[in-house]
């Protein structure tokens, strides 16, 4: 509650009771206050923050996601395939060349069974080092898969959670505070009260004298000489009675 708004309240009620004399304009203005502290919604006191940036993850991190996935999802060592032509035509090149230059068949068949066996062996490695590479891809998937986690956990502690926090501290803050002044503000009606009632009383006795010693029969109670206003009391019926002894 802002304090413009704490003293509208208060001159509000203060030119209500203003009617009963100070003393109702004084209790009147403590009233407004208190009407207002318990009337202003606590929610919009946290309306004039600032507003909060958005904490935003790099796209580049999951373009890194993405491209570590597609490698990870694949066997083959980059530029297999031409690899694995430039292994077929250099084979049927030399087989073609060891059956020429064979004295015998059984020259070629040997011949020819030793190149088909070297591209195989070219081969086996080829495939031994895909799945070496798509092993070490993986990691890199994982690693990048856990840099994008944190990097959404901190996206969700500042966007979401530390707002969260902050609002619940605020409006914490605010019930308190607006508690505190709610016991106050009746505390002060209290002890206006308990003024203007005993300002009340010592102003009306019965002489009509203000602050006077609240005396019921006033100025016509007997003094200590016997004198008195000369005006009738409830001890003159009592004066004028005369015992007479019988004889």
């Amino acid at each position: 509650m802002s304090a413009s708004a704490a003293l509208s309240d208060a001159a509000a009620g203060a030119s209500l009771g203003a009617v009963a004399g100070p003393y109702g304009a004084l209790i009147g203005g403590v009233v407004g206050l208190g009407a207002g502290l318990l009337t202003k919604d606590p929610k919009k006191a946290a309306k004039n923050n600032l507003a909060r940036p958005t904490y935003a993850i790099p796209k580049e991190e999951y373009q890194n996601q993405a491209m570590y996935q597609a490698m990870a999802n694949s066997s083959r060592v980059p530029g297999q395939s031409y690899i694995e032509n430039q292994i077929g035509q250099n084979t049927a090149q030399s087989i073609n060349a060891s059956q020429r230059a064979a004295g015998s068949s059984a020259d070629a068949l040997a011949a020819v069974g030793g190149i088909q066996q070297n591209a195989n062996d070219m081969y086996n490695q080829l495939g031994m080092e895909g799945a070496q590479l798509q092993m070490q891809n993986k990691d890199k998937l994982a690693n990048a898969n856990n840099e994008l986690a944190d990097y959404k956990q901190q996206a969700f502690d500042y966007n979401q959670n530390q707002p969260y926090q902050i609002s619940y501290a605020q409006k914490q803050k605010i019930q308190d505070q607006q508690y505190m002044n709610n016991n106050n503000a009746v505390n002060s009606l209290a002890e206006l009260g308990m003024t203007y009632a005993g300002a009340r009383m010592g102003s009306n006795d019965s002489t009509g004298t203000p602050g006077g010693n609240n005396n019921p029969y006033g100025a016509n109670q007997l003094s200590a000489t016997g004198t008195g206003t000369g005006k009738a009391t409830p001890y003159d019926s009592i004066k004028k009675y005369k015992y007479t002894p019988k004889r």
